[in-house]
């Protein structure tokens, strides 16, 4: 699929501490992580452990109690959440080329629009209102809204959490090719680990009280990620990495 490429942003997290107001103690303490510019980080922890935190401090939709969160000035983001929050009196199109990105009007590419629903398999639901869709449906909107921006730092936040493991699977390597193809800065919030390691090149667990990084895992298949990958040897050894950090993270709490 022919995308509109852009430069994309490195974002970086400098001993980055979070406490919620009238909370007693931080949620996060001195998170330092970072992703490179046209890579995919996932992040993994259990419930609860500041996952989404970071992803909205990434967005700018929090700042941090403590250290700084570094990304490149004027950087386009574009953000997918497990709640799609689609306006139920607008069609798919309208959902997404009349979308509104952090609070400001976005002109968007209805060519490209059109090229991402077929991409993901829901181009005959163009002119259907929400509550004609499917959950996975309205997530899979919210994907491509999120993508229709060409943005040069995505943010997602479990957005495949409403789908069946049949479509996750046809899903996630076109997700991949995407990436690459619009060049774009990832990061993936994720309570699946197969799915983490399959789309990321890094993956950073996360656990404890509070919340501190427990490790990364450099995942190391080929960039252009295909179903033939999910049962190779290198997928299945970086899983096992991960699940390793995951219990001694969750052993913690």
């Amino acid at each position: 699929m022919d995308q509109t490429q852009a430069h994309a942003s490195s974002i970086r997290f400098i001993n980055v501490s979070y406490q919620y107001p009238g909370t007693k103690s931080a949620i996060l303490k001195n998170i330092d992580l970072s992703c490179a510019s046209n890579k995919v980080l996932a992040i993994l922890g259990p419930s609860g452990c500041g996952k989404s935190t970071l992803l909205k401090m990434a967005a700018g939709l929090l700042s941090p109690s403590e250290g700084r969160v570094v990304i490149e000035d004027n950087t386009s983001t574009g953000l997918a959440l497990q709640n799609p929050t689609l306006l139920p009196w607008l069609d798919v199109i309208a959902n997404i080329t009349h979308m509104e990105k952090l609070g400001k009007k976005t002109k968007i590419d209805t060519t490209l629009v059109e090229g991402l629903l077929k991409h993901f398999g829901i181009y005959d639901k163009l002119h259907s209102r929400p509550a004609q869709l499917s959950g996975g449906q309205q997530s899979r909107v919210s994907l491509v809204r999120a993508l229709a921006q060409s943005p040069q730092l995505l943010l997602l936040d479990e957005p495949f959490s409403m789908l069946d493991e049949i479509t996750v699977e046809a899903i996630i390597p076109k997700l991949s090719s995407v990436l690459r193809e619009m060049n774009t800065t990832t990061l993936f919030i994720s309570h699946n680990v197969a799915q983490a390691v399959f789309l990321a090149d890094e993956v950073i667990v996360l656990g404890g009280t509070p919340t501190k990084m427990k490790g990364k895992v450099q995942i190391k298949l080929p960039a252009e990620r295909t179903n033939d990958m999910l049962g190779s040897a290198q997928l299945t050894d970086a899983i096992s990495a991960v699940r390793k950090l995951l219990k001694k993270g969750n052993d913690e709490l």
